[in-house]
């Protein structure tokens, strides 16, 4: 006999910091068009992660949306591995990806599960006050603007492969960004803001600011972020603190530009060839 499907959207989350809110966001809005109850699931896809990567949210939702239990846990795996015996015992699923999610005609008496990385911003931009407002509730009393300096973010990635034990290894050149895009792009900021602070943050500072070489006559406006590998949160609420931004094509950068603009915000990042999404960058921010 079959348990009767409920109106749940179990969400599965995988990747880093950054794929894990463009997660959570399209989820968000799968559940708000169709009143469906997030479910969280944060371990089944860090599984075989070579990054080792591991769910990031719990700082952030504060506990907002619920986990699933061991059963349910079981239950999702289960149609994953064996659907047709998964399906006699639980009524059938609706798998949602990226690729299909538009074309899904019904989620009742359906057991939904979003499996997917979504990086589409014009599926979740009529939705973005309100994800913001999940995504800053808790954060938003550690964000500090100051209005006597012009804060500029600027974002590189530089840690992108690992060795046989796991533990990442540096590399030379951020995600292929050449250094002529942030020298275009910081001198487009200087010409507007010729005395911004800028705040720099990757995930190996020492070795982005050997490959950036910011020239003198910017370096005594140079601060750095704390980013490692393990300060991802710590950096991403320090971002939101800036009022413009230079992003990599990384989705974490992404987030933060995305969160922490304002109105007069100028936010520049790669032409989207160099992103996995061709749907992933706002109509207003300035591509190089």
């Amino acid at each position: 006999m079959q348990n009767k499907p409920n109106n749940n959207l179990y969400v599965i989350f995988r990747g880093g910091l950054g794929n894990q809110l463009f997660i959570l966001a399209t989820a968000f809005v799968i559940a708000q068009k169709y009143s469906l109850k997030m479910v969280i699931e944060p371990n089944l896809g860090f599984l075989r992660d070579v990054y080792q990567r591991k769910y990031e949210l719990d700082e952030i939702l504060d506990g907002a949306f619920k986990k699933t239990s061991i059963i349910e846990k079981l239950k999702i795996g289960l149609y994953f591995k064996f659907p047709k015996i998964a399906n006699k015992l639980f009524g059938n699923s609706n798998i949602i990806s990226d690729e299909n999610i538009m074309y899904i005609s019904s989620y009742d008496n359906y057991t939904n599960i979003y499996f997917g990385l979504g990086q589409d911003e014009g599926f979740i931009q009529n939705y973005k006050q309100e994800i913001r407002d999940i995504l800053l509730s808790k954060a938003s009393n550690n964000i500090n603007y100051e209005d006597s300096v012009v804060k500029i973010a600027i974002h590189g990635r530089i840690a992108r492969n690992t060795d046989n034990n796991g533990d990442v290894i540096s590399t030379a050149s951020p995600n292929e960004l050449e250094i002529s895009y942030y020298e275009k792009a910081i001198k487009q900021i200087v010409k507007k803001y010729p005395k911004a602070v800028f705040y720099i943050f990757s995930d190996n500072v020492g070795l982005f600011l050997e490959y950036l070489q910011i020239d003198n006559k910017y370096k005594r406006f140079l601060k750095t972020g704390n980013n490692n590998q393990n300060k991802a949160y710590q950096d991403f609420i320090e971002m939101l603190s800036c009022d413009h931004f230079i992003i990599a094509n990384s989705t974490f950068s992404w987030w933060a530009a995305y969160l922490g603009e304002r109105e007069s915000s100028l936010v520049i990042c790669p032409h989207v060839t160099f992103w996995d999404s061709s749907k992933i960058i706002p109509q207003h921010w300035i591509q190089i």
